[in-house]
């Protein structure tokens, strides 16, 4: 069996893996992650994304839409503006890591790791989260509301998958 420092050490590395993965999915120059790109539902198409930025469109007709639905369009374009900032993406990140089914979907390694280590002191990069029991654990990183089962709720969104 593993100590609770071996898992702590754990925890904090997926920890730290993840939240750069998610800065790299949400920070990249993707047409996903474009504050200029407004997606519209098309008929027999699903949502394709449409560059909003007038400096752009001013280029073509006044009439005409410019596509803007693939990573490469992106990344050619000079007026890229990225809607996330890195602060959004870590608060993002840490609400997801409080709400025990959002993280058990998303996250479920990180999920049943923050379960074993309930009683121990997590640290989240922004803050300190210390406890001393399981009450405490769950209105410190999951929110005041008391939850039926941390284990049951991480079970039940990793099943959901």
């Amino acid at each position: 069996m593993r100590s609770k420092s071996e898992i702590l050490e754990k925890f904090y590395d997926l920890y730290q893996r993840r939240l750069k993965e998610r800065k790299k999915k949400y920070l990249g120059q993707s047409y996903m992650n474009c504050k200029f790109n407004k997606k519209n539902r098309i008929k027999n198409h699903g949502v394709i994304g449409f560059c909003s930025n007038d400096k752009v469109t001013s280029k073509f007709n006044r009439n005409s839409l410019f596509l803007c639905n693939e990573d490469e369009v992106a990344e050619s374009c000079d007026r890229f503006a990225c809607r996330h900032t890195d602060s959004s993406v870590e608060d993002d990140f840490i609400t997801i890591i409080k709400s025990p089914s959002r993280c058990g979907q998303e996250y479920p390694k990180l999920a049943v790791l923050i379960w074993i280590l309930q009683g121990e002191t997590l640290t989240s990069g922004k803050e300190d989260i210390a406890t001393t029991g399981q009450e405490e654990l769950e209105a410190n990183l999951f929110g005041n509301k008391k939850k039926n089962g941390y284990l049951k709720n991480i079970l039940n969104a990793v099943l959901k998958r």
